[in-house]
C-alpha cells in the first residue's frame, strides 16, 4: 500500500528523473488552465458588478489556489515516479481549495490504480469526495453565493473519480502483460541457452566416443599386425641363418633361401610401414588373425556374396586382406543391427594395380527412416573409416533411396 514497484531495471535514474518533471511540467500546465477556467466560471456566477467584499473573497481564493496547487506540484516532483500515502493525502487535501493541483490529484489516482494499491486508492478516494464538498462549501461561503446540495457535490465526484481509476486500471494491465511476456521471453531464451549448452555437451561427448572408438581400433590393428610381423621377422632370421652357417649349400638352395629372406624382408617393412602411425598398447596380445581368406565364415543366410571372377582373396597382401576383412565383418554386423532379416549383398573387386573394392548394400528396415537407417552412435562406421584410412584408402556410408550402403577401397 505504500509504494509502487520501482521502475525496471532498464529505466535508468536520469530517464526517470527527467519523464518525472516532465510529468509535474505537463500537471502544471493543465493545472493552470483549469485554475483559468475555474477562475472565468466563477466571475460569470458573481453579480455585475461584484461586491467589494467579494472581489476581496474571490482574489483571496485565486491566490490559495495558486499556493496550494504549487505545494501539491512539488510534492509531485520530490516522490518521483512512485506513490507514498503521506503524499497521496496531501494532494488530496489541497483539491479542496486549489483548481491547480487536480491534474496531480489525478496523477496519483493513475498510479494508485496501476499499481493495484486500492486500499490507497480508497483512502484518497474517500478525502477527495470530502474536499470537494468542503470546496463548495468554502467557495459558495467566502463568495456569498447559494451552496450546491452535498449530495449533488458528491456524486459528481464519485463520477469524475472512476475515469483516472479506470484509466490506472488498464494501465496496470497493460504493464503486467508487457511484464509476463518480458518474464517469458526471459525464460525461453534461458531455456534455449540451456538447450544449446546441452547440445554441445552431447557434441563433445559424441566427439570423445568417436575418439575412444578410433583409439581402439588403432589399438587393435596394432594387435592384428603383431603375430604378423613377428612371424615375416623368424623368417628372415631363420633363412639367414642357414645361409651363415650352411657353407655346403649348393647354388639352387643358396638362391631359393636368399629369395624366401627376401620375400619376408618384403612382407615384414610392408608391415612396420603400416604399423607406424597406430598408436600401441603395450600389450602383447595374440589375437587370430582373420584376413579374406575367412571370408566365408561371416556368410550367413540372407547374405549373398559376390565376388568378381578374376578376384583372388589369396592374392591380396595379408594387411590388406585383414582390413578388408575387418571392414565387411563390422559392415555385416551393422545391417544385422540395424536391419536385422533384410538380405545383404557383398561385393569384392580388386587388381593389384587398382586396389580392393568392397561393397556391401542391405535394405532398410520397415518403418525405419532411410535418412537415419544404419546410422545408430556412428561409432561402428567410425571404426571402419578409421581402419581404411591408416590402411591409406576411404571409406563412407549411407543411404541411396532403401539401401543403406557401405562402399570402402584399401590399396593393393
Amino acid at each position: 500500500m505504500t509504494s509502487t514497484p520501482q521502475p525496471p531495471a532498464s529505466v535508468t535514474p536520469a530517464r526517470d528523473r527527467w519523464r518525472s518533471l516532465r510529468t509535474v511540467a505537463i500537471c502544471g500546465v493543465l493545472g493552470l488552465g483549469l485554475f483559468v477556467l475555474t477562475a472565468g466560471i466563477t466571475l460569470e456566477l458573481l453579480p455585475d458588478p461584484p461586491r467589494p467584499e467579494q472581489d476581496l473573497a474571490l482574489g483571496a481564493l485565486l491566490v490559495l489556489d495558486l499556493a496550494v496547487g504549487t505545494m501539491a506540484l512539488v510534492v509531485l516532483a520530490a516522490v518521483g515516479r512512485r506513490t507514498r500515502v503521506w503524499a497521496a493525502v496531501l494532494i488530496a487535501i489541497t483539491t479542496s481549495v486549489s483548481a491547480l493541483a487536480v491534474p496531480a490529484l489525478v496523477v496519483v489516482l493513475v498510479r494508485a490504480a496501476a499499481s493495484r494499491a486500492y486500499r490507497l486508492l480508497a483512502l484518497v478516494g474517500a478525502m477527495v469526495v470530502v474536499a470537494a464538498v468542503v470546496s463548495d462549501w468554502i467557495w459558495s461561503t467566502a463568495l456569498r453565493l447559494p451552496p450546491q446540495p452535498w449530495w449533488q457535490v458528491a456524486g459528481l465526484a464519485v463520477i469524475l473519480l472512476c475515469v483516472p481509476v479506470l484509466i490506472g486500471v488498464a494501465r496496470g494491465r497493460r504493464d503486467a502483460e508487457v511484464t509476463a511476456l518480458a518474464e517469458a521471453a526471459a525464460a525461453a531464451q534461458r531455456e534455449h541457452a540451456a538447450l544449446v549448452r546441452q547440445r554441445e555437451a552431447e557434441e563433445r561427448e559424441h566427439e570423445a566416443r568417436l575418439a575412444r572408438t578410433r583409439e581402439a581400433e588403432r589399438t587393435r590393428i596394432a594387435r592384428e599386425m603383431h603375430d604378423s610381423l613377428a612371424h615375416h621377422l623368424s623368417l628372415v632370421a631363420v633363412h639367414a641363418g642357414v645361409l651363415e652357417y650352411r657353407a655346403d649349400l649348393g647354388p639352387e638352395a643358396t638362391r631359393e633361401a636368399a629369395a624366401t629372406v627376401g620375400s619376408a624382408a618384403r612382407s615384414a617393412n610392408a608391415e612396420l610401414r603400416e604399423i607406424l602411425g597406430v598408436l600401441r598398447s603395450g600389450q602383447d596380445a595374440a589375437a587370430p588373425q582373420s584376413d579374406l581368406g575367412r571370408l566365408g565364415e561371416l556368410i550367413t543366410d540372407g547374405v549373398t556374396l559376390l565376388p568378381a571372377e578374376e578376384f583372388m582373396v589369396g592374392d591380396v597382401p595379408a594387411g590388406t586382406s585383414r582390413h578388408a576383412y575387418r571392414i565387411v565383418q563390422e559392415a555385416l554386423t551393422n545391417a544385422r543391427k540395424h536391419a536385422p532379416g533384410q538380405p545383404v549383398m557383398v561385393r569384392l573387386s580388386g587388381a593389384p594395380s587398382a586396389g580392393v573394392s568392397i561393397e556391401i548394400r542391405n535394405q532398410v528396415a520397415a518403418g525405419e527412416s532411410p535418412g537415419v537407417a544404419g546410422l545408430g552412435s556412428g561409432l561402428g562406421l567410425a571404426g571402419m573409416a578409421e581402419r581404411a584410412r591408416l590402411a591409406g584408402g576411404w571409406c563412407r556410408a549411407g543411404t541411396e533411396g532403401q539401401e543403406f550402403v557401405v562402399t570402402a577401397w584399401l590399396p593393393w
